[in-house]
């Protein structure tokens, strides 16, 4: 049987992503970025309540297959609720954190393999897709307890987003066949 108490190391809080477009294709080499949105969902899959005061999101800025974007210039973040404000630290850093100073992720009453409703949405909107097919990767770090006064405590959750490549007589995203 399956523990719904946090595991040492791993992120205390569960992650859900997505994007919009999916797939996301690789920017033509001239002409306009693609664009893209992308949705991080933040839910407590444990059965007690957790404390989080800060959520970092990391992406891999740059012009190879590695990176996401080219630059994170022109990005809109977004939090749902509002009690949550997301600014960027650096190019590459976002941070989200609850006006209060720690926001309380309430238990859920639904196994984890369930749907529940994210008590957190964070969106980055306009994204200007680098220009080279691959795979990158984005990190999102939560600063979080099992207690209301911590201390709490680093970890990582990582997910990764394929870039894909152009049809070689296309235009626009590729086709599946």
């Amino acid at each position: 049987m399956d523990s719904l108490s946090p595991t040492a190391g791993q992120p205390l809080l569960t992650y859900t992503w997505a994007t919009v477009p999916d797939p996301v294709y690789a920017s033509p080499p001239d002409g306009e970025p693609f664009l893209c949105d992308l949705r991080i969902a933040v839910t407590n899959h444990h059965t007690e309540p957790l404390y989080c005061t800060r959520l970092t999101v990391r992406l891999r800025v740059g012009a190879g297959a590695a990176q996401l974007v080219r630059s994170a210039s022109g990005i809109t973040a977004l939090a749902t609720p509002a009690t949550w404000s997301v600014v960027t630290l650096q190019e590459d850093v976002l941070i989200a954190v609850p006006q209060d100073g720690t926001a309380r992720f309430t238990a859920s009453e639904h196994a984890p393999q369930q749907t529940v409703t994210p008590s957190l949405a964070i969106e980055l909107k306009g994204l200007r897709i680098s220009r080279e097919p691959g795979t990158t990767v984005v990190e999102v770090i939560e600063s979080a307890a099992t207690t209301p006064d911590g201390p709490p405590s680093e970890r990582i959750h990582s997910f990764e987003i394929v870039k894909r490549g152009l049809g070689p007589a296309s235009t626009g995203p590729a086709q599946e066949v």
